[in-house]
Formats: C-alpha cells, structure tokens, sequence
C-alpha cells in the first residue's frame, strides 16, 4: 500500500538521499534540475511538497513552487499573476519505479491546490513527465528556450475549468525536437495528449 502525505522536515534527509539516487541512474540529467536542500526545506516548509511511503519508507517526492520570479505566467497572458502556482520537483526512488508513485502523488497535491492557475515544464524528450501532466488534466501551451538553451514545453491547467477536450480540428506531430510544436501553437493549437511517440494538439 502506498500513503501520500505532506513532507516533514524530518524527511528532507531522505528526499536529499533519493533526489541523489535519481541523479545518478539518469540517462540524461538535464531531465531533472537539482535542487538544493535549503530549497527543498522551504518547500516542506511551506506544505508544498508531498511525498509517498511504500512500507513506511519514503519511495519518492514531489513539489509545488510559488515563483519569486514568475518566468511562466507570461505564456498564459497572466505575469505575475498572484493566484498561481508551479508544479516543479517529482522524483521517485529508483527501487520504487514502475507503481505508480509519480501520478498518485500529483492526483494528492493537485486535489490540495488553492491557487486558480498551476503552470510546469517539461522537456520534450521526457515522455513520462509528458504523459503524467496531461493526466492531471494540464495542456500545452508554448514551446519555448523558458531557460537560457534549453527550449521546453510549457504547460498550463485552470482550477476552474474542466478538462480541455478535442476540438473541431486535431493533428498529431511526431515527438521530434523541432519547430513544428511552436508554430502549431501559433496558430491556436494546444497540445491535449500524447499517444505513443506523437503528440496530440487541439483547435
């Protein structure tokens, strides 16, 4: 059995040890930012970090950051916007991959956000991160260098609003690192879900 709950800071040792595990099987370590443990606390701190316990041991971690400087809300015509959040940090303990801890652990901290607007970004390469924000009901909203060379999708969910669905006109593009997601966008496209080795955008 798997119990989510809210971090401690009797915990940060072992969210430090399993952030230091993820790193070191990683194929690709820009996928995953590493966060100082001063950060870590302050997102423990601030009730913005759950984490999951398989047999009462913690298999993984996962956070919420409110932005001193908002570099995402400008994507969604909302800068600075005071009622936002950004769904950051999620890393499972190697030994523990494969149940399912990553998507429990968003469904437990996206059902306690008091914010209107809940932003995140993802590389496009990182498919079960794709795949784990479009189940908690976010879209595609830019395809942008969000960091100094390093292009990422945005995503973006409204609290308020239901789940967006297909609309009168969809295309599939490859996951290919190119361009093509960004003019898509430009033309008012969104990007909905994900299947297999395409992504699906919407009008």
């Amino acid at each position: 059995m798997i119990e989510i709950r809210y971090a401690t800071i009797e915990d940060l040792s072992r969210v430090c040890k399993i952030q230091d595990r993820a790193h070191e099987v990683l194929t690709y370590h820009e996928w995953l930012v590493f966060v100082e443990p001063t950060e870590l606390k302050r997102a423990i701190m601030n009730q913005h970090m759950a984490v999951a316990l398989v047999e009462g041991q913690i298999a993984g971690f996962r956070t919420l950051e409110i932005s001193e400087t908002d570099y995402l809300g400008k994507y969604n015509n909302l800068a600075n916007h005071e009622d936002m959040i950004y769904s950051d940090l999620s890393v499972v303990d190697p030994d523990y991959r494969g149940m399912g801890i990553q998507k429990l652990m968003g469904e437990w901290l996206f059902e306690r956000i008091e914010q209107r607007y809940v932003f995140a970004t993802v590389h496009p390469d990182n498919i079960a991160s794709l795949k784990d924000k479009f189940h908690l009901g976010m879209y595609i909203i830019a395809f942008d260098e969000v960091y100094p060379g390093k292009k990422r999708f945005v995503f973006f969910k409204d609290m308020q609003q239901e789940r967006i669905a297909k609309g009168a006109a969809t295309v599939m593009v490859p996951l290919t690192f190119d361009d093509s997601f960004a003019k898509l966008i430009d033309d008012g496209y969104v990007g909905i879900a994900i299947d297999e080795d395409a992504l699906i955008f919407s009008l």
